[in-house]
C-alpha cells in the first residue's frame, strides 16, 4: 500500500516542480525558446530522448512545460500513478536540459528523485513489492549521498576548514549576505556549523532522537539558505527527500494539515 510518507514525498515532489517552473517564468522568453545554448547532450545517444526541445521548433518548451504543470497540479491531489510519474520525469528532464544554464544541484537531485518516484508509484501488488522497496531505499540513500558528496567537496579546499567560506560569499555582491561580511566571527561559526551539519547528517538519521534534531535543523538550514542565497529550489529539493525519513505519524499530520486548516477557517453551520 502507499504509505503516508510515500504519499507525502510524491506530493512534495510535484509541488517542487511547480515551484521550479514558477521561478523560471520571468525569464521564460529566453530559457523556453531554445536560446539557452547548445544542447549539453549533443552527440550522445540520449540527445533525442532526454533533450528533445533542441530538435523541435522554437517554443516547444512552452507546450511541454504546460503539460508538465498540469501533471504536477494533478499529482497534488490524485493517487500516485507510475505512468503519470514517468511522463512527469521525462518532461522535467527534457525541460532541465533545454534550460541547462540555470540548472542547479537542486534540479539534478530532483531529476533523480522523480525517476525513483516512478517505482514508488507502482501498483500495490506483490509482484511490484521489490521494485517499490528498492525505490524507497534508493531515494533515502540519495539524500545521504548528496550530503556526503557536498561534504567531501567542501573538504577539498581550505575555506570551509578555516572558517572563511561564508565570509568570502558574503563579500560577493552577487549574493544577499552583505550583512554577514562585517561579522567575521559569526560567519566562521556559521561556516563550521554548516560543514558539521552536512558531515554528520548521514550518521544522525539512523537514531530517532538525532534524526528528529537533524531533520528539524535541516528545514531551518535549507529554507534560510534558499531564501538568503536566492536559490529556493535548491533547498526545497532536499526537503522533498526528507519526507521518506519522517515517521508515518508525522507524515500523516502534514498531509492532513491543509484539510484541517480549511475546516478551521470554514464558518460553523
Amino acid at each position: 500500500m502507499i504509505t503516508d510518507r510515500t504519499l507525502l514525498f510524491h506530493r512534495l515532489a510535484h509541488a517542487w516542480v511547480l515551484l521550479a517552473l514558477a521561478l523560471q517564468l520571468p525569464d521564460a522568453d529566453v530559457l523556453w525558446t531554445n536560446e539557452a545554448g547548445r544542447s549539453v547532450l549533443t552527440g550522445t545517444w540520449a540527445a533525442g530522448l532526454l533533450d528533445p526541445y533542441h530538435h523541435l521548433p522554437a517554443g516547444g518548451v512552452y507546450l511541454g512545460n504546460g503539460l508538465l504543470a498540469m501533471l504536477a497540479v494533478g499529482g497534488l491531489f490524485a493517487r500516485p500513478s507510475w505512468w503519470r510519474s514517468a511522463i512527469l520525469w521525462w518532461l522535467f528532464v527534457a525541460w532541465m536540459n533545454a534550460a541547462w544554464p540555470t540548472s542547479t544541484g537542486g534540479h539534478q537531485l530532483m531529476a533523480n528523485l522523480l525517476f525513483w518516484n516512478i517505482g514508488l508509484a507502482l501498483p500495490d501488488r506483490s509482484r511490484f513489492l521489490l521494485a517499490r522497496t528498492t525505490a524507497f531505499h534508493i531515494v533515502r540513500f540519495q539524500l545521504l549521498l548528496a550530503y556526503l558528496a557536498t561534504t567531501l567537496h567542501k573538504l577539498q579546499g581550505h575555506a570551509w576548514l578555516d572558517g572563511s567560506a561564508l565570509s568570502q560569499v558574503a563579500s560577493d555582491p552577487a549574493w544577499s549576505l552583505g550583512w554577514l561580511a562585517g561579522l567575521p566571527v559569526l560567519a566562521r561559526v556559521f561556516t563550521w556549523a554548516t560543514l558539521a551539519f552536512q558531515a554528520l547528517f548521514p550518521l544522525a538519521v539512523w537514531w530517532p532522537f538525532t534524526r528528529s534534531l537533524f531533520l528539524a535543523g535541516g528545514v531551518v538550514f535549507h529554507v534560510s539558505t534558499g531564501m538568503l542565497l536566492g536559490i529556493p529550489e535548491m533547498g526545497a529539493a532536499f526537503l522533498v527527500a526528507y519526507a521518506l525519513w519522517l515517521p508515518e505519524g508525522t507524515a500523516r499530520t502534514i498531509l492532513e494539515a491543509p484539510r484541517a486548516a480549511v475546516r478551521r477557517l470554514s464558518p460553523t453551520s
